[in-house]
């Protein structure tokens, strides 16, 4: 074992019929050291941090949203391996982690998080400060241009 480089040199015989590889040329190979049934794999992005401690947010059967500890082992290439904290079958919210909150129900398939109504009173305040933008900007720079032609 290298130790500036953790790797080590390895000489490995396979058949070659089509000759698509030529003496000389750089090769990875990556072995598998165990091999883990029944595992259960969820996307990296899914994974919640917080001081240390792994987390995901799961669907309950009432389709409201739960917090779940989770303990992510080795990596099945860009998949965790979850240990313990999830049963197979269980759904993990990806998409909309931030939207979601534990106890909120959320509409399943839309990848939309149904708020609580006192919540969707702030798109109508973005939807009026963008209109007020835009005619700021029209009564602002519009009159410019005119003098211009």
């Amino acid at each position: 074992m290298d130790t500036k480089t953790g790797t080590f040199a390895v000489v490995a015989e396979f058949p070659n019929p089509a000759g698509l590889l030529r003496p000389g040329l750089f090769g990875r190979v990556r072995g598998s050291a165990e091999v883990v049934e029944n595992a259960i794999l969820i996307p990296k992005r899914a994974v919640l941090e917080v001081q240390g401690m792994k987390s995901v947010l799961v669907v309950n059967a009432d389709n409201t949203v739960a917090l779940r500890s989770i303990r992510p082992g080795e990596t099945a290439g860009d998949l965790p391996i979850v240990q313990s904290g999830l049963q197979a079958g269980e759904r993990v919210i990806v998409e909309g982690i931030q939207k979601a909150r534990p106890g909120n129900a959320i509409v399943l398939g839309t990848g939309l998080v149904r708020m609580p109504q006192k919540m969707k009173a702030g798109s109508w305040l973005t939807l009026i400060g963008i209109l007020l933008i835009f005619l700021l900007t029209y009564t602002v720079f519009v009159p410019g241009l005119r003098t211009l032609r």
